[in-house]
C-alpha cells in the first residue's frame, strides 16, 4: 500500500476552510480571513514547486498553526485527518513556517517599538485613559517558556531554571490593548528579568526617548528601579499614599500579566506542560512567530481566549524581545548612547528615579483629591 499517495490523496480531498468558523479556530485560533491575508504575506517565504502532490504553501501554513494552537507533538499533528502528513514533514512545515514568521520585515511590521515623540504619545494616551497614571508608555514582564534538555547548548545549565526545569526566560512588552510591542526570546531561563532588561534595545530605547520626553514602563519588583523603569514600592506603610500608588501600579501592570495569559491561551505549545522539542534558538524563534500571531489576532479583536487551569498555573511574565533585526540599527543606538542627558552609569541615576516615581506619587494623590471634590 502507498502510504505517501494516501496521505496526498487525503489532503487534497480535505480543504479546512470548509470548516465551520468555530472549528476552525479551535483548531488554528486565527480566523479564515487571517489565515488566508497570513499565507499571503507569507508565500514568498515559504518555498512550493508546485509539482502535482508536493506540499502547497496553504497546507504548510496549517500545520505549523495546529502545533502553536495545540503544542500537541508532531506525530500528533501528522497523524491528523487534516494534514496527513509524515511526522518529518510536519517537522519541516513548522520549520519553514516559523522561519518566515521571524523574516525581519514580518517582525517589523507586526512587533513594533514605539520610536518617534508622535508614536509614543498615541500610545501614552490610551494608556493613560485606562489607567490613569501619566507617560506610561508599557508594561514589562518575564515568562519562562519550557524546552527539553539542550544537550547541543554550550553549557546547558544555563537553561535550567529555579523552578527546577529546562526554559527560556522571555521579556514581553506591552500596551494596555495587550498588543506587544517588543519581545526578546534568546535569554536561557538562569537570566533574571532584571538582566535581561538590562541588557535589551528597548531599555536604550526608552532612556533616550526619557530625555526627549519623560515616558517610563510599569515593571514589577524584578527590575531595577530607573528614571524610565517604575517599579512599585514594597516596603509602603498600610494606609500611605505610597500604598494607594502600588495598589494603582500593580493594578496597571496587571495588562502585560494578561497578555501573557492570551498569548499562551491562543498558542498552548507555550504553556509549561507542552514542553517544545526544540533547542533553545528555534523554541526563541518559535516564541517570536506566535507573538506576531498574537498581535495579528488583536488587530483584529478576536475574543481572547477562555482561560483554564493550565494558563492559571503559568507564572506570570513572558519574556519581551525587542526586535534587535540589524547590525546597523544597534551601532547608530549605540552612538546615541553616548549622547545621552542622563547617564545610565551616573550614580545619580536612582534618586533621579525615585524623584519621578515620588511625583507620580503626588499626582495620583492630587488626581483622587480632584474626584472627590468633583463627586461632592
Amino acid at each position: 500500500m502507498d502510504i505517501n499517495g494516501v496521505r496526498r490523496f487525503l489532503r487534497g480531498a480535505i480543504d479546512p476552510f470548509c470548516l465551520s468558523e468555530v472549528e476552525f479556530r479551535k483548531k488554528f485560533r486565527l480566523s479564515k480571513a487571517l489565515v488566508r491575508a497570513l499565507i499571503v504575506e507569507l508565500r514568498p517565504y515559504i518555498y512550493s514547486s508546485g509539482r502535482k502532490g508536493s506540499l502547497s504553501v496553504e497546507t504548510k501554513v496549517f500545520t505549523a498553526l495546529n502545533f502553536y494552537a495545540t503544542g500537541s507533538y508532531q506525530r500528533c499533528i501528522a497523524e491528523s485527518y487534516i494534514h496527513c502528513l509524515g511526522r518529518s514533514t510536519a517537522g519541516e512545515c513548522i520549520r519553514e513556517v516559523t522561519n518566515a514568521l521571524n523574516k525581519p520585515e514580518v517582525q517589523k511590521r507586526w512587533i513594533t517599538f514605539p520610536k518617534t515623540k508622535e508614536e509614543r504619545r498615541k500610545i501614552i494616551k490610551r494608556n493613560v485613559d485606562k489607567f490613569g497614571i501619566p507617560n506610561v508608555l508599557g508594561y514589562v514582564d518575564g515568562t519562562e517558556v519550557s524546552i527539553v534538555t539542550p544537550h547541543k547548548a554550550l553549557n546547558p545549565q544555563c537553561y535550567w531554571t529555579r523552578k527546577h526545569h529546562y526554559a527560556l526566560n522571555c521579556q514581553i512588552i506591552c500596551d494596555s490593548d495587550l498588543k506587544i510591542m517588543n519581545v526578546v526570546a534568546n535569554h536561557p531561563g538562569s537570566c533574571t528579568d532584571k538582566y535581561i532588561f538590562k541588557n535589551c534595545a528597548a531599555r536604550r530605547c526608552m532612556r533616550r526617548a526619557f530625555t526627549e520626553e519623560p515616558c517610563w514602563l510599569l515593571g514589577d519588583s524584578g527590575y531595577t528601579l530607573e528614571p524610565w523603569c517604575i517599579i512599585p514600592i514594597l516596603d509602603a506603610e498600610p494606609g500611605s499614599n505610597e500604598e494607594s500608588f502600588t495598589k494603582r501600579h500593580c493594578q496597571s501592570r496587571n495588562c502585560v500579566e494578561r497578555c501573557i495569559g492570551v498569548l499562551k491561551g491562543r498558542f498552548r505549545c507555550l504553556l509549561k506542560d507542552r514542553v517544545l522539542h526544540y533547542d533553545g534558538k528555534r523554541a526563541g524563534e518559535m516564541v517570536k512567530a506566535c507573538c506576531v500571531l498574537h498581535n495579528m489576532c488583536m488587530d483584529a479583536r478576536l475574543p481572547e481566549p477562555e482561560v483554564d487551569e493550565a494558563v492559571e498555573g503559568e507564572e506570570d511574565g513572558i519574556p519581551w524581545v525587542l526586535q534587535e533585526h540589524e547590525a546597523e540599527d544597534e551601532e547608530a543606538e549605540a552612538a546615541a548612547d553616548a549622547r545621552l542627558i542622563v547617564d545610565p552609569n551616573d550614580r545619580n541615576i536612582t534618586r533621579v528615579a525615585e524623584e519621578v516615581r515620588n511625583r507620580l506619587v503626588e499626582f495620583l494623590v492630587i488626581d483622587r483629591l480632584l474626584r472627590q471634590e468633583q463627586q461632592q
